[in-house]
């Protein structure tokens, strides 16, 4: 008890000077904030009635703080900083496998090349069903629970007993885990003779990279560039800066980023990138943001590409991740992003008010501006109007990158049976057990996607999948519409071509009929076209 005293005595007494000490000044407002919260802490700690975690009510008491700030601003605690950080570093320590959980069962969704899993012979579709001889199948498993289970130091091993849908009994394989890169471009493919498409899913540590070995592993110039950051929600800052490099010139202004206690700050390119030149289109959505929107809207302000799609997500504040004592850390927005031309990324918020900004997104939806025209979107005032550095083109703040070229949102075909069928996993869990049955006639048919793509019979597919959903107790209406029966078709052929040829070919299926897509695709087209007449 004593040695507790003391340490909250040390907190409200002592803390400000070691503060002050550091170089930061604590005014008098904050020393007695502190100083009130220590006392509250000491109260408790000493006389509550019932046992309280001091670090328990430490986390909540910091949380609260948190949440009265900007949306952005968080607290994480040291449990979940490993995990937080894992996205945007590139890599981790496990069996390399993509997962589902579904009708509560562990299901392997894909085996990551060159991985541990792989190299043991665990396949897709497999389900997993005891980890070092503990059930987890049909105990209630959380994607924290499968990431505990599986991951874990390089060198380490874990016992996986494996049901495989094919008669036999359940194999057991002993993993031995090792580094698992964590791929930031999804996908890339030749979208049209010359013309690039890629797919980067987040601005990671190796993002950079990918999108160098991508130019190199294509094999030659590419005439054009479709860089798809749909559904990108962002990630590291100087990744941003790099990939946004590889599009200016020398000298061009990336962003800049101000705020109270951080003076303006320019990032300009350098001028070294490999694709300054040729055609280049961006297709954003309104899940595209922070990072994205900063490649964006640098594209955008100096008239270099074509933005396409819909209005970005308005995420345009910098955080600065401040370590505390115990491994934990807080976010903290110390400034906003401004895109060349001055306008602010960031949408409008009230402070303590997250909820009202994170529904801002259906607002947006239910209002109808992801299904408007372009000049219905575009109803915006004088004030938040900007223009472009070189043609003087107008572009507009006020939260979000305004897409040159509006596309809307395309909800043919989503009925209730095709939300049933994403929802219940039942697609994924009907490709696996095709391929369970089939695997090697499979492989053996469809030695290519050109040959899959035209040797797909849609309709004995649809057929069989329409019994399976039958005999799992799903309500089948007695017509389906047929833009609902193509969309089901279509899933369901990009979830057998990644099963066969990787997820490039999944984002290939779906690309045919995407509406930003197509649009892009005839941009960038046209734009070559131009070119072409140019230089005659």
């Amino acid at each position: 008890m004593c040695r507790n005293r003391a340490f909250w005595i040390f907190l409200f007494i002592f803390l400000p000077s070691f503060m002050a000490a550091d170089g930061h000044g604590v005014n008098d407002g904050i020393q007695q904030a502190m100083r009130k919260i220590g006392e509250a802490m000491f109260y408790i700690e000493n006389y509550y009635i019932d046992s309280a975690s001091a670090n328990v009510l430490a986390d909540k008491a910091i949380d609260g703080i948190m949440a009265s700030l900007d949306p952005h601003s968080v607290y994480i605690p040291a449990s979940e900083v490993k995990e937080m950080n894992m996205a945007v570093s590139g890599s981790f320590d496990g069996i390399g496998i993509e997962f589902s959980i579904i009708s509560d069962t562990l299901i392997v969704q894909n085996v990551i090349s060159g991985g541990p899993a792989e190299k043991a012979g665990i396949l897709a579709g497999d389900r997993i069903i005891k980890v070092d001889n503990k059930d987890i199948a049909g105990v209630g498993i959380s994607i924290p629970d499968v990431h505990g289970f599986l991951r874990g130091e390089r060198g380490t091993k874990v016992l996986l007993e494996i049901f495989r849908r094919n008669g036999f009994p359940s194999l057991v394989f002993n993993v031995t885990r090792d580094k698992i890169p964590l791929n930031s471009i999804d996908a890339w493919y030749e979208a049209s003779p010359g013309i690039l498409y890629m797919k980067l899913g987040r601005f990671s540590a190796t993002s950079y990279a990918e999108f160098r070995d991508v130019f190199r592993d294509y094999g030659k110039d590419p005439d054009g560039l479709i860089l798809d950051l749909r559904g990108n929600s962002g990630g590291l800052l100087y990744t941003a800066l790099l990939i946004a490099d590889q599009f200016l010139d020398a000298g061009q202004l990336i962003l800049y980023t101000e705020g109270p206690a951080y003076p303006r700050k320019d990032e300009y390119a350098r001028g070294l990138g490999i694709f300054r030149k040729k055609p280049l289109v961006i297709m954003v959505d309104e899940n595209s943001a922070s990072a994205s929107e900063i490649v964006a809207g640098s594209v955008q302000d100096w008239d270099r590409g074509l933005v396409v799609g819909r209005r970005t997500f308005g995420k345009g504040l910098v955080q600065r991740v401040l370590d505390l004592y115990d491994g934990s850390q807080i976010r903290l927005t110390v400034a906003r992003y401004h895109t060349p031309s001055g306008r602010v990324i960031q949408a409008p918020y009230l402070q303590g008010r997250h909820n009202e900004y994170f529904l801002n997104h259906y607002k947006r939806y239910s209002s109808g501006e992801f299904f408007g025209s372009a000049d219905s979107v575009l109803q915006m005032p004088d004030s938040l109007e900007y223009h472009t550095l070189k043609k003087n083109r107008p572009v507009f703040g006020g939260g979000g990158i305004m897409p040159d070229i509006f596309v809307p949102m395309d909800t043919s075909g989503i009925s209730g049976l095709y939300s049933s069928i994403l929802r219940g996993g039942y697609a994924i869990d009907f490709v696996n057990a095709e391929f369970d049955k089939d695997r090697d006639s499979l492989s053996g048919r469809f030695c290519d996607f050109e040959s899959f793509v035209s040797g797909f019979d849609s309709q004995a597919y649809f057929s069989r999948f329409i019994s399976y959903l039958e005999s799992n107790g799903v309500k089948i209406p007695e017509e389906i519409s047929q833009q609902s029966k193509d969309k089901i078709i279509l899933y369901i052929k990009a979830l057998m071509a990644k099963n066969l040829f990787g997820l490039g070919s999944y984002f290939k299926v779906l690309n045919c009929r995407d509406e930003i897509y197509k649009r892009a695709l005839d941009e960038m087209l046209i734009m070559q076209e131009r070119e072409a007449c140019e230089s005659l």
